[in-house]
């Protein structure tokens, strides 16, 4: 283990945390012992590719946990990793690999053609080597090469052994290439230096107190150095890299949202960004869904303190905000600003910091340290410094320069163009550029190099490009030229797609019949029109004709800072970019509710064919639930009809109860949490709501002014074994369902450093969402009444609706047919078919009365855990659905029949309006399937899959609806439909908040194991998605002995033993190898 490498310490993290999450990408995660595992086989694979130490390696690939295994992999191996994004430009691509001799490239299969066509015009595609990842997984690794330019594979490393390196390194040495804007037309390629690295890394983690709790988003695109410091940083702090989707990148809404329920700690943002996110939280009022993130680091370009102060007043202070700064020569940031929001002058441009010690020196023209207010050039001075420019000696004797203030020894500073001054007590403030290269949100800009690119155009004679400041202090790109071919806009910039990246084509393009001069004969920059003095007088003027083209208009005026806009010209004709498309589609959702993607956005161009679009999708315009009509009584849900019958003609009456239980601190203030608790129930209607019939007719019953108690049981001097009977029988308590409360919250005092709290809620008011929010909420008014919140910011916003108005809008949508649909697919897909599962249960006669029940549980390993998610992967879709698939595999085996039905559990809140409500908003999907023995387990997965999917499709439909539906005719109408019901990432009522971790701090709500005796079905499986799959099996106690769901578990665990080794495998041959019901019944009863 060396500190200047850090894939050696992060080897040495798998050791030590094996099985702690390293990386989350949407529905996958790997734990370190794996990040190891797939980065060995990487550098194995290239180690039989013979490649060298020092040799490049192309990374093709986008942020992704691929990604990060390729390139630990590579530097394992001691050779260098350049990224390059699938979508970069095509011939800036090839200039790249041209210039690296580049020969060895890792990508995934579906990206493989298109790497193989750009190797193609690289000319040296035969002698290229491309390790080709089968998927993201990383389950198949292939080695492919080119012949006569068609791919074809040379080996198959799936099954390479652990890696054991052998080459030595320093951290002296290059690991990663990284490119930049250049001068000269040409990319500057940057080689970066491992203990440089290593350096800052471990300065970020120490600065911010960085540790295993820790939650880092990577947003930058991998093809800049700052993506670096995001993947890295929670690495070697022990916490989670978190890779959001590329279309939750691209909206700012979704990020936002995507922050919050990753439970994001630690951000690294370019202003732009941070500004758009600013404006998300001013307009939503959402500042309590970022109680995660401690910090915000900001970097890339000028910070204006305007824009922090928005955030502030948006966001609150408790946030810290830290503006940074560091070119890529230098290896990331060298001089640091922690904000503070009481004190500072948010006037113009923040301040860049203070430097880390002895990096910094400003000198004037003359080559001497500045004075403080005096302007002069900032050098970066530190041995941390990068390996300089690849192959351009004259570039690196410009930039790397012995220091001006001495000759004593060799003593080399990094120039970097930009200007500075000291301020008081040596902090350093930014003023501006000596040369042409400027910064477009959050990326270098070489002027000269975009006009010496729109130069070479067919037609273009000259070329200017100057950076202007829009209304919101953004740069952007402006393009002048002259053409005696009438060369178009469209022209051009087809010709500069594939040979520049998007943030440097320019925003407009403005066609001169000449160039203004001074007396010198040189360009006049200073007399050139602005752009929209001249928008229209090479465009044509359409004004808005409908209302909705009008409120489109509003939009792109405001937001491309045009006093008037035309309907038929592109986004990008009138000045668009990426950044300001995402403004654009954010405002659309936020001012008429409609919800686009980027790429929807993007190819309707403009706002005659948006309105157009927009149009074709008002079925998905937010349209807010309304209140009921004020009454005295309110009709039931269905999913609450349901239940109350279940639970008049039941014996058992606590079968469904909810119960939960933590461990909290000891000294809790018991007045402080009734008040608390208080509040909730005043703010959620339900929580106050009773049920009865009322002639002949269910109905629910809304009551005011309700007290709330919390009961304190004194249990110092309980055992262990009286502490759980105690816990267990107020989770059996019997509720009345027409007398209020419905709920009961508990403390046991243990006289100790902790105590126990018990919540236990009828399933009639309350799922698991809705008591995880209740938790949150008491968590975070208890933390506000002792003081430890205090901003008006933290208070829990209003209630748009209560649950009675979901259930009346419910009745509506039925009632008005709009829910028809629903109903005949599942006519369709259950009507006349036998469900009902003959399952293996030891008193088969026996009927369900008192629900009692028992549980057993299993482990599948990390590594056949491993193998399922990626066998999911592979076949698009999710664990889930591959669960799902072995579980109706062993069902029909234990049950010997073909057909299969299982129940699924489902959360009907996809309404925006129902997120933060509480009640049942619980459904039941009804999964059918017939089994084929001549199919493959992987043709099986594909038939689960599309039973799953079009089930999620009509999710919305009342189970007690499909139930008629199908040709139900009892009240136990789930027992009509399915007897076994799978539950996935079952984990009772817990603090899992997207503000889960700062919550802790502040109130301690640490889940116990609950002690459940009951069992509403005969058999419900619960998978726990954890790195080893959890497996619980819930079973009637009425129906199975413990031995006989030890021994079924047992053979679900052994299928997935057999899948695995073999997806292709036919399920008669998968059946062959599991014992067949005789002899399963016969090793049942030689158990007993």
């Amino acid at each position: 283990m060396d500190k200047k490498l850090l894939h050696t310490l992060l080897d040495a993290a798998a050791a030590d945390h094996p099985y702690s999450v390293a990386i989350e990408q949407q529905q996958m995660h790997i734990s370190y012992g794996e990040l190891k595992y797939f980065s060995d086989r990487i550098a194995m694979c290239l180690a039989d590719l013979q490649v060298k130490k020092s040799e490049i390696v192309v990374v093709y690939l986008p942020a992704s946990i691929a990604y990060v295994v390729s390139i630990l992999g590579i530097n394992k191996r001691g050779a260098i990793f350049m990224p390059l994004e699938p979508d970069y430009p095509t011939l800036r691509a090839i200039g790249l690999i041209r210039e690296t001799k580049a020969s060895t490239f890792i990508t995934l299969a579906a990206y493989a053609d298109t790497l193989n066509e750009i190797l193609k015009q690289t000319g040296s595609s035969d002698a290229a080597n491309i390790v080709l990842l089968k998927t993201d997984a990383l389950a198949e690794i292939q080695v492919q090469k080119s012949d006569g330019g068609v791919l074809s594979p040379v080996g198959d490393l799936t099954n390479a052994s652990v890696y054991h390196g052998n080459i030595e390194q320093d951290g002296d040495d290059t690991n990663y290439i990284i490119y930049t804007s250049g001068s000269t037309g040409q990319p500057k390629i940057i080689k970066g230096r491992y203990k440089s690295l290593s350096h800052f890394i471990h300065w970020e983690v120490k600065a911010f107190h960085l540790n295993a709790n820790t939650r880092i988003s990577l947003l930058a695109p991998v093809s800049f150095d700052v993506s670096l410091r995001d993947i890295f940083a929670p690495l070697l702090a022990g916490g989670t890299l978190c890779i959001p989707d590329a279309a939750i990148k691209a909206d700012p809404r979704k990020l936002l949202s995507w922050i919050t329920e990753s439970r994001i700690t630690l951000l690294h943002l370019v202003p732009s960004v941070f500004r758009l996110l600013t404006k998300e939280l001013e307009e939503k009022n959402k500042q309590a869904a970022l109680l995660s993130l401690s910090y915000i680091l900001l970097a890339g370009e000028p910070l204006h303190g305007k824009d922090v102060l928005a955030w502030y007043k948006a966001a609150g202070k408790e946030i810290q905000l830290v503006n940074l700064y560091g070119p890529s020569e230098t290896v990331l940031a060298k001089i640091y600003h922690l904000i503070d929001p009481d004190q500072g002058d948010f006037n113009g441009v923040m301040p860049l910091g203070v430097p880390l010690p002895n990096t910094v020196i400003i000198i004037e023209n003359q080559g001497e340290l500045c004075n403080e207010g005096v302007v002069g050039e900032i050098l970066i001075k530190t041995p941390f410094i990068s390996n300089q420019y690849l192959n351009d000696p004259d570039l690196n004797k410009a930039k790397f320069v012995q220091n001006p203030l001495h000759n004593d020894f060799e003593d080399i500073v990094y120039r970097t163009g930009d200007l500075g001054k000291y301020l008081a007590d040596g902090v350093v403030a930014f003023v501006g550029r000596i040369d042409n290269q400027v910064k477009i949100r959050g990326n270098r800009v070489e002027l000269l190099e975009v006009e010496s690119e729109i130069g070479r155009c067919p037609g273009v004679d000259l070329c200017v490009v100057v950076a202007m400041e829009n209304m919101d202090q953004e740069k952007v790109l402006v393009g002048y030229f002259t053409s005696g071919d009438n060369v178009t806009v469209a022209q051009i910039r087809e010709y500069i797609t594939p040979r520049l990246p998007a943030y440097m084509h320019p925003s407009f393009f403005l066609q001169l019949d000449e160039f203004p001069l001074n007396l010198n004969g040189k360009i006049n920059k200073k007399q050139l029109p602005l752009p929209e003095e001249m928008l229209y007088e090479k465009m044509s003027f359409d004004a808005p004709e409908t209302e909705l083209e009008f409120k489109i208009a509003a939009i792109w005026k405001e937001v491309l800072f045009l006093k008037k806009v035309s309907v038929t010209n592109s986004f990008y004709e009138l000045g668009g970019h990426s950044l300001s498309a995402t403004k654009v589609v954010s405002l659309l959702y936020r001012e008429l509710g409609v919800e686009i993607t980027l790429k929807q956005f993007l190819q309707q161009a403009t706002i005659r064919k948006l309105a157009d679009h927009l149009t074709s999708l008002e079925e998905k315009k937010y349209r807010p639930i309304p209140p009921a009509p004020e009454q005295e009584v309110y009709p039931l849900s269905n999913a609450q009809h349901r239940l109350f019958i279940l639970h008049q003609t039941l014996q058992n009456k606590s079968a469904y109860n909810m119960n939960g239980v933590y461990k909290v601190d000891a000294g809790m203030d018991v007045n402080l949490l009734q008040e608390a608790f208080s509040r909730i129930v005043s703010r959620h209607e339900i929580l106050r709501t009773v049920f009865m019939s009322t002639g002949g007719v269910l109905v629910q019953q809304v009551l005011n002014n309700c007290t709330v108690t919390i009961s304190v049981t004194e249990a110092g001097d309980m055992d262990h074994e009286q502490l759980q009977e105690a816990l267990l029988r107020n989770a059996e308590k019997e509720y009345d369902l027409a007398a209020y409360p419905l709920f009961d919250l508990r403390l046991f005092k243990r006289n100790s450093k902790e105590d126990i709290l018990q919540f236990t809620i009828h399933h009639i008011i309350s799922d698991g969402w809705s008591s995880a929010i209740i938790l949150h909420e008491i968590a975070l008014l208890y933390a506000q009444l002792q003081g430890q919140i205090v901003q008006e910011n933290k208070v829990l916003p209003p209630l748009k609706i209560q649950y009675k108005d979901y259930a009346f809008w419910q009745s509506v949508r039925i009632g008005n047919g709009e829910m028809e649909h629903h109903r005949q697919y599942w006519q369709k897909r259950l009507d006349g078919k036998n469900t009902k599962l003959n399952l293996p249960a030891d008193f088969p006669q026996a009927q369900l009365r008192q629900y009692t029940g028992g549980k057993n549980t299993f482990v599948i390993s990390a590594e056949l855990s491993t193998v399922l998610r990626n066998i999911a992967l592979d076949n698009d879709t999710g664990l889930f659905t591959v669960l799902v698939a072995l579980t109706k595999l062993w069902l029909c085996r234990i049950c010997d029949q073909s057909n299969v039905t299982i129940g699924c559990p489902v959360a009907t809140r996809s309404h925006p309006d129902l997120h933060q409500l509480t009640g049942l908003f619980l459904n039941y999907l009804v999964l059918y399937d017939e089994i084929s023995y001549e199919q493959t387990f992987k043709d099986w997965l594909l038939t689960v899959k599309q039973t799953v999917e079009e089930a999620y499709e009509h999710q919305e439909y009342p189970y007690d609806l499909i139930a008629e539906s199908a040709g139900g005719q009892h009240i136990h109408k789930d027992i009509d439909l399915y007897n076994v019901l799978l539950v996935m990432n079952n984990s009772g009522l817990n603090m899992e908040w997207e503000d889960g971790e700062r919550l802790k701090q502040l109130m301690r709500l640490e889940p116990m194991p609950v002690h459940d005796r009951s069992a509403k079905l005969p058999l419900t499986l619960f998978f726990d998605d954890k790195p080893a799959i959890g497996i619980t099996i819930e079973y009637s106690t009425e129906l199975f002995r413990e031995q006989t769901v030890r021994v079924i578990g047992e053979r679900l665990l052994r299928l997935v033993e057999i899948v695995v080794e073999n997806t292709h495998a036919t399920i008669d041959n998968i059946y062959q190898q599991l014992n067949p019901v005789k002899a399963f019944k016969e090793i049942i009863d030689e158990d007993f």
